[in-house]
């Protein structure tokens, strides 16, 4: 797991401790690092979830940027050749993202589900293969 708040990962790593007994797995850093990274060590996943911020929660600027997402964080990050290079074919990409804004093809990308919750959307993408 790949996360960017130091207090999600820290809930995130006693989780994985707790219910998988795993002492590893869980990388602080943000997207742009976590992909790259996975990438560079030939790690190959069937499912990835995905929630950039799409709105700034810590009130910080250029968080979105400090993640390495432009105005259309969807676009920034399934465009990504190393999101698609750990993904194995036919691997699913579940993507939480604003309700509002457009955005729903992305290159090499089939979208399986599109709901909204709210304020929020997720939708589910499968790798062509």
């Amino acid at each position: 797991w790949g996360e960017s708040d130091s207090h999600t990962s820290g809930i995130l790593r006693d989780n994985v401790r707790e219910l998988c007994g795993l002492e590893t797995g869980v990388i602080k850093c943000d997207v742009s690092h976590f992909l790259k990274r996975q990438s560079e060590a030939g790690e190959v996943y069937d499912i990835v979830f995905a929630d950039p911020p799409y709105h700034p929660k810590s009130g910080k600027p250029g968080r979105r940027e400090e993640a390495g997402l432009a105005e259309d964080p969807g676009q920034a990050l399934l465009g990504r050749a190393d999101l698609v290079s750990i993904l194995a074919p036919g691997g699913w990409v579940i993507y939480e993202r604003a309700a509002a804004g457009g955005g729903d093809e992305y290159a090499c990308w089939v979208l399986i589900r599109d709901r909204t919750y709210g304020q929020t959307r997720v939708q589910i993408f499968r790798r062509e293969e």
